[in-house]
């Protein structure tokens, strides 16, 4: 039986509560102008794309997605609890670096609730070590704030998805990984309702939150899908599709994983009803080399506006030329990085002027200097 709050307690939530109301306005209680203002897809696809170079049919399958997740909670309340539709979650397919995890933070930044990414790597089924499902709430209630409310219509992004497909392991009984864990999720992601245990510091309270209401988004690289998808469309996992496609590709078309099916993700690994769960499929392009040059000196808040603020902080200048850029582009481009690399070579391209505190002018030989550091060469 759970004790009643004392007076303090109750004073302790109701401040926590109010704190973080400020910023998550879809709780379910009164926003300070009486309603949740639901975006429209194009506006949240506006925002995306400050932020987002291509990747357009994902931003617009994201904007979509969140869209009718959130008008469909909005019935629900408006209909005084009675019309209740189900909901749709959302697989983003897509190389390292390809932007997915910063796409699902920008959404929830956008839409102003609470988001929790979790890695599936760290997933187990109930019994075994490791964390297992329930443990995916708890993080978005501490997103939250505490904010039971907000968590219970925030956002969990499950990355590395792909790595609980289940394999067939010679010699291995249980299926720690791969069908054990998609069985434990199936019922977060069909909506169930978790129990979760919160200390105030003076004692222990239980709160339930409904997952139904919680907008689920899966990704990963899922490595090899391609294979799949050539073998059942019946082509080389190398062939280009498209007018002018070049033929000599000697590694693996990733343009295939825009035409796979639940048929391709169920023979790689997954189980039908988790399938079931998930239909919308988002497949993001792997990035140009032009791509990653926008990404760092075009987009809404780049890399090197970021850097040129920290020299300016110290009153040093920093200048970076269009052929350096290229050139770092290339390198992240040789690493298999995408953008998450782009950060880690301009730290070490930058390390001596910001040690020094001195005005850098960026050439394509500063650049080239550090390839070597990073285990690549001209």
């Amino acid at each position: 039986m759970t004790k009643a709050l004392s007076k303090e307690e109750k004073t302790f939530f109701e401040r926590k509560l109010a704190a973080v109301r400020d910023k998550v306005e879809l709780s379910f209680e009164e926003a300070q102008n009486g309603i949740f203002n639901l975006p429209a897809p194009k506006e949240i696809y506006e925002y995306l794309d400050k932020f987002v170079i291509g990747q357009d049919k994902a931003k617009k399958m994201l904007s979509v997605t969140a869209h009718n997740h959130y008008k469909r909670l909005m019935i629900y309340k408006e209909s005084d609890y009675e019309k209740k539709l189900d909901k749709t979650n959302l697989m983003l397919l897509g190389p390292t670096g390809s932007g997915k995890t910063y796409l699902v933070k920008k959404l929830a930044e956008f839409l102003k609730v609470p988001c929790f990414v979790a890695d599936a790597n760290s997933l187990t089924a109930a019994g075994y070590v490791g964390k297992d499902v329930d443990s995916l709430i708890e993080g978005l209630v501490d997103a939250a704030q505490g904010n039971y409310d907000a968590a219970g219509t925030g956002i969990i992004f499950i990355d590395e998805f792909d790595k609980i497909a289940k394999r067939k392991i010679p010699g291995k009984n249980r299926d720690v990984g791969g069908e054990a864990v998609q069985q434990a999720l199936l019922k977060l992601v069909e909506g169930t309702k978790v129990e979760v245990e919160r200390s105030t510091g003076f004692s222990k309270v239980k709160f339930q939150i409904d997952t139904s209401n919680i907008l689920i988004i899966v990704g990963g690289a899922f490595i090899d899908l391609e294979e799949l998808v050539a073998k059942r469309l019946k082509v080389g996992p190398t062939t280009n599709f498209g007018f002018g496609a070049a033929l000599n590709q000697t590694t693996a078309n990733m343009g295939l994983l825009h035409f796979a099916k639940p048929e391709d993700l169920e023979e790689f690994g997954f189980i039908p009803e988790i399938l079931g769960r998930i239909p919308l499929i988002g497949v993001l392009d792997e990035l140009t080399e032009e791509d990653l040059v926008n990404i760092l000196s075009k987009v809404e808040n780049n890399l090197i506006y970021q850097y040129k603020e920290l020299f300016n902080h110290s009153e040093n200048k920093l200048e970076v030329n269009d052929d350096s850029l290229i050139e770092i582009a290339k390198l992240a481009k040789q690493q298999k990085t995408g953008a998450r690399g782009l950060r880690s070579i301009l730290e070490n391209v930058l390390l001596d002027y910001m040690f020094e505190l001195k005005d850098a002018i960026i050439t394509v030989d500063d650049v080239k200097k550090i390839q070597s550091q990073l285990g690549r060469s001209t």
